[in-house]
């Protein structure tokens, strides 16, 4: 089965009604505030409220206008830019959930950890990994705005797939009738089936960019250090993994790939694509399954001991 996606329904599969850490969660632990300069703090307490929010609003508004100018002058370069770049942002913005979910586990489970509580709960009957993976599923589904999130891109998804299949029966009717224009049919096929493999490859980056800062943060918690180092390290590796990921899926299935099939000489219609989306989901599973290893390593348990453990 896929790791991937086995971690993901674990993540997102109900609490145990009777989860004696909720409310551990809910405590108002020490933490340690970074201090600003005397001189700042001043300066920041003559400035009224009111006054800061009209900057802010300023500010906003002259960055809108000078966004206007530019894309008004630059109108068909931008459109290009804007088009060609689209992916990319929306692979930038699954990566940033993911790397804010695994900042916020590591930061609560810290505090925890830092405050003494740590070791009461490793002798709880949970012991301490089943219990970390609790919590840190906790703090993942008290982020209502990540879970509405989670689902807004989900239903988009679905219906972008359907609609984008709708338009494919389209264009395979208008094939057929009129066989005159079946370049130009054609055409419009690769592009449509292409949305529909983005769609699914974004979905799937969403699903790895959070089940990767999961597992980040619950590896960081288990680092004898303090709150600020470990917070370096769960960003340092967050993104570690996900540069050599996504190193490894552009050299190998968007560079890599289709030289292969030009050599071959092989068409490129639908099976392009499919072995693309398949590739990525070999490279997502093959990431996290390597961080499950790291994670048995560090408690030093063999790994079928520790997903027994964990039932997983």
């Amino acid at each position: 089965m896929w790791q991937t996606f086995l971690i993901w329904r674990v993540m997102n599969a109900p609490l145990p009604i009777f989860n004696p850490f909720r409310r551990l969660l809910k405590l108002q632990l020490p933490t340690q505030a970074p201090r600003t300069h005397p001189l700042i703090e001043r300066v920041l307490s003559w400035l009224p409220a009111q006054l800061v929010s009209c900057l802010v609003g300023l500010g906003l508004v002259i960055l809108l206008v000078w966004s206007s100018l530019v894309c008004i002058v630059l109108v068909t370069p931008f459109v290009f830019v804007l088009f060609g770049s689209l992916p990319t942002v929306m692979f930038a913005f699954c990566v940033s959930l993911g790397g804010f979910l695994a900042i916020r586990i590591s930061n609560k489970l810290s505090r925890i950890r830092t405050s003494g509580i740590y070791d009461l709960i490793s002798v709880s009957s949970y012991g301490d990994q089943q219990a970390i993976w609790l919590m840190g599923r906790a703090i993942y589904k008290d982020m209502l705005w990540l879970k509405d999130t989670r689902i807004m891109m989900s239903n988009s998804m679905i219906i972008t797939t359907l609609l984008l299949i709708l338009m494919s029966a389209l264009g395979v009717v208008s094939s057929l009738t009129t066989p005159a224009a079946s370049a130009i049919n054609l055409l419009f096929l690769e592009t449509v089936t292409g949305l529909v493999f983005l769609t699914i490859a974004v979905y799937l980056s969403l699903v790895h960019a959070l089940v990767i800062g999961y597992l980040i943060a619950l590896w960081s918690i288990g680092l004898s250090t303090d709150n600020l180092t470990r917070s370096v390290a769960t960003v340092a590796g967050f993104i570690g993994v996900h540069l050599i990921v996504y190193i490894s899926a552009y050299s190998l299935l968007t560079l890599g790939l289709p030289a292969f099939y030009r050599h071959m000489r092989w068409t490129t219609f639908l099976t392009l694509g499919t072995t693309q989306v398949l590739g990525l989901v070999v490279i997502y599973d093959l990431s996290v399954r390597v961080l499950l290893r790291l994670l048995a390593q560090q408690v030093d348990l063999p790994y079928r001991q520790w997903r027994a453990e964990l039932e997983l």
